[in-house]
């Protein structure tokens, strides 16, 4: 596992270097051993991967955007393994994607930043970090990014309801040094997030312009 993560590095940053970029990395939730919540009798290890595999063919119209995920099907992939991925890649943005069973109509969306009330502490780019502490590298990019995703999204009010943009210690963006968010989907069906996705893309790509 840890030799194909190597290589798919390696392979990226090459890529990169020829064809300069915005990298964004996407998390979908769930995995080899844990399938999640369950939405309208689908699992959301499921729906998120579908959902994280439509965000990033419409992410990719751009072409000078690049998405990579954090997780491949059929696999387990430690949170500290996709944070040194999300790391060594230096990407612009790590984006979890979680969902919940809900009964509103529309999409209900959180939107999280890593915090564990510890941010008043702050580092720079260049410094050596503890672990626990690397979201705080990041710290008020992310935040900035999670208010200005919730405002921009908020315009889109026929497809999705915003519930929040909170820091809470969310696990699945521990040790990430770059700018991290988690978006969380009420949804009624498992696939209603098909209705955010062309939103979803579009504010993405402004907050990060």
């Amino acid at each position: 596992m840890k030799h194909k993560i190597l290589c798919s590095a390696i392979a990226l940053l090459l890529t990169l270097h020829i064809h300069p970029s915005i990298t964004i990395m996407l998390d979908p939730a769930g995995n080899i051993h844990d399938q999640g919540r369950t939405i309208d009798g689908t699992s959301e290890r499921t729906a998120m991967l579908q959902c994280a595999q439509a965000l990033k063919q419409e992410l990719e119209t751009n072409k000078l955007i690049k998405v990579i995920f954090g997780r491949f099907p059929g696999e387990y992939t430690h949170q500290d393994a996709k944070a040194q991925l999300a790391n060594q890649l230096h990407v612009d943005l790590c984006i979890r994607l979680q969902a919940y069973q809900d009964n509103q109509p529309k999409v209900q969306l959180h939107i999280f930043t890593y915090s564990d009330y510890r941010s008043h502490i702050s580092y720079s780019a260049q410094e050596m970090v503890p672990y626990l502490d690397a979201y705080m590298v990041s710290a008020a990019t992310s935040a900035t990014y999670a208010t200005d995703l919730a405002q921009l999204l908020a315009e889109h009010q026929r497809f999705v309801t915003i519930k929040s943009a909170t820091a809470l210690p969310v696990m699945a963006l521990r040790g990430i040094r770059q700018p991290a968010l988690c978006i969380e989907m009420g949804l009624k069906h498992a696939t209603d997030w098909r209705f955010i996705i062309g939103p979803l893309a579009q504010t993405i790509q402004k907050v990060l312009s």
